[in-house]
């Protein structure tokens, strides 16, 4: 067996991000390095979850425990660096607490994750529960030796359309089948509200994860130069230089203009605030 890492030998990290914003993309590059673990969306009943059951149980117990001796323990070497990932909504909101109804998940799958959703509802005190994660959030913001990768996208408006492409298609990564090109059209208000919470919430984690080493990435660089990408990322959490890789592509190549019906509308509406910069073609 390989001798474990001190914890002073090994980098803690956290992914951070709105959804769509090539979170998971940043995740399976980190993955194909061997020298780095990453375990994905750890507040999700997805992965190890979904085989896990003791697992699932624990955390909910005690998360922070969990994360602290079962996440973030000293790793078997090489690994030199070791985190997960939290999107926005899961950073207070714990989304497993809810039955699925998501079309990115089969049957079974929908199934499994309900009946853990009502498990805890019949074996904890959902406030108790809320609370323990909340408290698990305070101690990853307060220790600030972890490192925080940041993703953001320029564009708010292109994370708008691809979540509603993802959402209509029921597809959630390339890995998953191909987008509908159907055109759709976009609620003013609701662009707006999108745009505006978006926007506060990379300020409130920003703000939140202030005292830690911080990594932001802008999701239009990271697709435009992804070697720089790749090494930026690899200096940031120690690990040796070498190549990574994913699976995932990029989904949507089509011109936002044509995706949204009402396109000239929506720009005219928004021609003359600070979102105005969302409308470019």
């Amino acid at each position: 067996m390989n001798a474990e890492v001190n914890l002073k030998e090994f980098t803690r990290f956290i992914i951070i991000g709105q959804p769509r914003t090539g979170t998971t993309f940043l995740q399976t590059l980190l993955q194909s390095h061997p020298q780095i673990t990453s375990y994905g969306e750890l507040f999700h009943l997805g992965g190890r979850f979904r085989t896990d059951f003791e697992a699932f149980v624990e955390l909910v117990e005690n998360p922070k425990r969990h994360i602290r001796s079962k996440i973030f323990r000293p790793p078997q070497k090489p690994v030199k660096a070791v985190g997960f990932k939290i999107p926005y909504d899961q950073l207070f909101d714990n989304v497993f607490l809810y039955p699925l109804n998501s079309q990115d998940y089969t049957d079974e799958e929908k199934v499994k994750r309900n009946a853990y959703s009502e498990y805890i509802q019949e074996h904890f005190d959902l406030v108790e529960v809320r609370e323990r994660f909340h408290d698990a959030l305070d101690d990853l913001i307060r220790d600030d030796s972890i490192k925080i990768i940041h993703t953001k996208r320029r564009n708010i408006l292109e994370t708008k359309v691809s979540f509603m492409l993802a959402k209509r298609s029921g597809v959630w990564h390339s890995n998953m089948g191909t987008y509908s090109s159907e055109s759709f059209r976009l609620d003013f208000e609701d662009c707006l509200a999108f745009f505006e919470e978006t926007r506060r919430l990379e300020e409130q984690y920003d703000a939140l994860f202030s005292a830690h080493d911080m990594l932001t990435l802008i999701y239009e660089e990271m697709m435009e130069d992804k070697d720089a990408l790749q090494l930026s990322l690899q200096e940031f959490l120690g690990v040796d230089f070498q190549p990574l890789q994913s699976h995932l592509k990029k989904q949507n190549k089509k011109d936002i203009s044509k995706l949204i019906a009402n396109y000239a509308e929506l720009k005219a509406q928004f021609a003359e605030g600070e979102w105005s910069e969302f409308f470019i073609s």
